[in-house]
């Protein structure tokens, strides 16, 4: 099970981010899936848009953001990084200079939720760069064709919101979402994120189809106490080598 582990770059400070993504490597974590500030973060939740706003008020200049990850990629090749941005910011970049900056640092995926611009998917896909795509237990039409018509990885929902528990939607809806996928052709890894809590979650999701997991909020807590943060990301490693 590959385990993934967020990054808010530049939260709760540039050089204390990068601190952190030392930390998730020397931790154990398989890659790092790490993001820049967008102008307003109102596709993730409350929790994760407020620590972006905060990077984002101490520094709104892509070009510093840039530069650290470039200096970070150099001191860790071997680190997997994927790279989380709002459409709003791949466009602001150019998905031509996007796509030079990932491949001049071995970083081979972008994960969007709202990247909705065909036409800057596609430059992003002929430059080599893998998109990858999201879906949600609702299994919305919509979203099984952005899946399918991706090149990257699988973002599925790991756990069921209060919302899906209440309309129908359970645990089980995990596996018949990836059977779905398989169903459609769709080969690529699937990996799950979103309300992961406990190593027991691991487990699940494996079981489930699933081949690997992000941790986000779960890390996140524990940013003032570096030996917690590393024990926490350990343990999680050890949940999904044993599951």
């Amino acid at each position: 099970m590959k385990m993934i582990c967020y990054l808010a770059g530049g939260y709760p400070s540039m050089e204390k981010s990068l601190e952190i993504a030392e930390l998730y490597v020397r931790a154990g974590c398989d890659a790092i899936e790490w993001s820049l500030p967008p102008k307003d973060p109102y596709v993730d939740p409350p929790y994760i848009a407020e620590k972006m706003q905060k990077a984002r008020e101490a520094c709104g200049d892509y070009e510093v953001y840039l530069e650290r990850l470039q200096g970070f990629c150099r001191r860790f090749p071997d680190t997997e990084i994927i790279l989380l941005l709002y459409q709003e910011t791949i466009l602001e970049l150019s998905p031509g200079r996007l796509a030079a900056f990932c491949q001049d640092n071995g970083i081979e995926t972008i994960l969007s939720g709202n990247l909705t611009d065909e036409a800057a998917k596609a430059q992003l896909m002929q430059e080599g760069i893998k998109i990858a795509a999201s879906m949600n237990y609702t299994m919305y039409p919509e979203e099984i064709s952005r899946v399918c018509s991706a090149n990257g990885f699988v973002y599925m929902q790991a756990l069921p919101s209060q919302r899906d528990l209440d309309e129908g939607r359970g645990r089980k809806t995990l596996k018949k979402a990836i059977e779905l996928l398989r169903e459609k052709g769709v080969s690529r890894p699937v990996y799950c994120g979103v309300g992961i809590r406990r190593p027991e979650d691991v487990a699940f999701i494996k079981e489930s189809g699933g081949q690997g997991f992000f941790l986000g909020s779960t890390l996140m807590q524990y940013y003032e106490e570096p030996e917690r943060l590393a024990e926490v990301i350990r343990c999680y490693k050890a949940a999904g080598e044993t599951s």
